[in-house]
């Protein structure tokens, strides 16, 4: 009778260990994955603005060369959305994120 109820403890020591990691490890990603995904979109928003210029100083480019120059240029979005306004001349990138790098209606 007596190891029956020390068979018995084992296994409730090993399932209550099992599940104070688990929470642990629970804990660690509930505070390590917005912080991974926040540092990922900032390196995004990085990214996106090096290539916007790089856009815009194709445009020039382009616009100072003679009637019909075309040039090609290759753009690659993880995410966002990028508009090119011809009529406003303006280039505006646009991504949903925690990470906040301008203020709502001011340009940069």
């Amino acid at each position: 009778m007596v190891i029956t109820k020390k068979r018995g403890q084992v296994w409730v020591e090993t399932v209550t260990y099992t599940l104070i990691a688990l929470i642990m490890i629970g804990l660690i990603l509930s505070f390590a994955k917005p912080k991974i995904e926040e540092m990922r979109d900032q390196l995004i928003i990085e990214q996106s603005i090096k290539m916007v210029k790089e856009i815009d100083q194709t445009i020039f480019e382009v616009g100072d060369s003679a009637t019909g120059n075309k040039r090609e240029l290759k753009v690659m979005l993880k995410k966002g959305l990028i508009n090119i306004n011809g009529e406003n001349n303006t280039i505006t990138f646009v991504m949903e994120s925690r990470s906040v790098y301008s203020e709502p209606g001011q340009e940069y």
